[in-house]
């Protein structure tokens, strides 16, 4: 009985901190991946502090984006990094842990800017971040 004590909390120790661990590299991956976004964001030509930034589409698919807890043993934690830079969360987590914001288009703004938009490379690639009336368009997928 003692062994099988002993082992549950050897188990809860393992776990917890593999999973803690996982998801504050997560966390912390996904934080930097979001800096990286709004650095390219507030570089892009004619650029202003007060200008709306709208997302194009919902997800980012980047080929250079690994995985590094998906290999360890014993893994239980759903908060790969993967997956949270397009979670249904992904605004509070930009607002909560950079203090930025920005919207999802409208379907009247994909309507007047279509031409534009369509001319976008997806991010992170060049020519996927775009200053166009006033309004900076990140295009996703």
């Amino acid at each position: 009985m003692i062994f099988v004590f002993i082992l549950a909390i050897l188990n809860y120790i393992w776990f917890s901190n593999v999973n803690y661990n996982a998801l504050y590299y997560a966390n912390k991956k996904t934080e930097n991946y979001f800096e990286r976004l709004y650095c390219r964001i507030e570089s892009a030509e004619g650029y202003n502090e007060n200008m709306p930034v709208i997302f194009v589409g919902k997800n980012i698919t980047d080929a250079a984006y690994e995985e590094n807890w998906t290999g360890v043993p014993y893994y239980g934690s759903n908060f790969i990094s993967k997956e949270q830079i397009n979670m249904y969360s992904r605004n509070k987590f930009i607002l909560n842990y950079l203090g930025k914001t920005y919207s999802e288009i409208t379907e009247e703004q994909y309507s007047q800017y279509k031409s534009e938009i369509d001319q976008m490379d997806k991010y992170p690639n060049d020519k996927s971040v775009k200053v166009i009336d006033g309004n900076v368009f990140v295009k996703l997928e």
